[in-house]
């Protein structure tokens, strides 16, 4: 919906950056071995 709690929203879009952050981090790394 349009109208969502700030404190969910915003937590819902930290995690999902860290698993991103995580998800390319790891795969560099395992490109390069």
């Amino acid at each position: 919906g349009a109208h969502v709690h700030p404190h969910g929203d915003s937590l819902f879009w930290v995690i999902a950056i860290l698993v991103l952050a995580i998800a390319l981090l790891g795969g560099a790394l395992l490109r390069r071995k």
